[in-house]
């Protein structure tokens, strides 16, 4: 607001003062305009929006715009007040993602382990009722057998909701962490703040059916990835569903697993997939991956677009991203994702004889006919 806004006064003009008088006026009149010129100033720099992170070297979650950061803060705040879980899909004591037995897969881990090696982590991302860290807790106590009295196995799951009750609880080898009010999607800044063990050496992650949800399910991604062990010998597992996000212009729904795949490929790890858009006119394809290398995604921030339609998105916002690299070709994604055979696994074909020979795959629940391999080499 200026001075010259104000309205024109009404009533009687009043009677010219002297000179001596306005003169007399006039450092008050200078002493206000300061004082508001100086208000005005204070009230800009307080409340003006902050400017955009850079996105400076490899893409990072740090490098949201502050109207996509802005989004998962009022998503979270919404969700963080609501005492318990109360999801469709609430948990459960196995998730079959890619038809992996969880149990089976936490034991081969173990059991291949170095004899140096005396904690193991495991984590639930969207945990629900707690439900698969209950039965991982039950499996490693009672069918894992021998196991070292030194070995514990440290068994995360984070929500979103409140926790009201025990947060860490320690039975035979496992120790439990049912941690509620967890902003999923800034997992990095909630391990420091909750002093929870283990970001950077998690041996296996899961997450079913939350991914989709979030307003940036790609940041959420590479720290869930950023979370896991590292390299060729003692690799970290991830197994997930898929999500929404949009790269350049394509559609949201109409490209969700093209563009689910070529981020796997972006990965440069290796990994498999297991087509579930036949079986579920809902489903996102569901992904093991294996964490052999660092993970680098050629993408940086564009925007973030509401869209109320969005049945299987909570937060109803999709993010958009630019590639800042050339799609890859490597797999024949549209003969994939219209392959007439729902049951099939395609990916890395190492990583598939590994899981089949460690008897780890329900193999005989889900494929009932030859796999169809792919080999994914990087």
């Amino acid at each position: 607001m200026s001075f010259s806004a104000i309205p024109e006064r009404k009533g009687p003009i009043p009677t010219q003062r002297s000179s001596v008088a306005a003169r007399e006026e006039e450092p008050t009149v200078k002493k206000t305009c300061s004082l508001w010129n100086a208000i005005s100033s204070l009230w800009g720099w307080c409340f003006k929006s902050k400017p955009d992170p850079v996105q400076e070297g490899p893409f990072c979650h740090r490098h949201r715009p502050t109207r996509v950061q802005r989004k998962v803060d009022t998503t979270f705040n919404g969700l963080k007040r609501i005492e318990g879980s109360s999801w469709g899909m609430n948990g459960s004591h196995t998730y079959d993602l890619c038809g992996i037995k969880e149990c089976e897969l936490l034991q081969s881990i173990i059991r291949s382990a170095p004899i140096s090696q005396k904690d193991f982590y495991v984590m639930d991302v969207g945990a629900g009722n707690f439900a698969l860290s209950q039965a991982l807790e039950d499996y490693v106590n009672k069918h894992i057998r021998p196991i070292r009295p030194d070995i514990t196995v440290h068994i995360i799951g984070v929500r979103g909701e409140k926790n009201s009750g025990p947060v860490i609880t320690r039975i035979g080898n496992c120790v439990r962490y049912d941690v509620g009010a967890f902003k999923v999607e800034n997992m990095e800044e909630e391990f420091r703040r909750l002093n929870l063990p283990g970001y950077g050496q998690i041996d296996l992650a899961f997450s079913a059916w939350t991914l989709r949800h979030l307003v940036d399910p790609v940041g959420t991604f590479q720290q869930v990835c950023n979370s896991l062990r590292t390299g060729t010998e003692r690799p970290g597992f991830f197994l997930f569903d898929g999500f929404f996000f949009e790269q350049g212009d394509d559609p949201k729904v109409e490209m969700g697993n093209r563009n689910m795949i070529q981020l796997l490929i972006d990965t440069k790890c290796h990994f498999l997939m297991k087509n579930t858009f036949r079986q579920n006119s809902r489903g996102l394809n569901e992904f093991v991956l294996c964490k052999t290398t660092e993970v680098t995604l050629p993408l940086r921030y564009r925007n973030v677009k509401q869209d109320k339609d969005l049945s299987q998105v909570h937060s109803k916002c999709i993010t958009q991203f630019t590639r800042t690299a050339p799609r890859d070709e490597i797999l024949a994604v549209r003969e994939i994702f219209y392959s007439e055979v729902a049951e099939n696994l395609c990916g890395d074909k190492k990583l598939f004889d590994w899981l089949k020979t460690n008897r780890i795959l329900r193999v005989d629940r889900y494929f009932h006919r030859e796999l169809q391999l792919m080999s994914h080499e990087v």
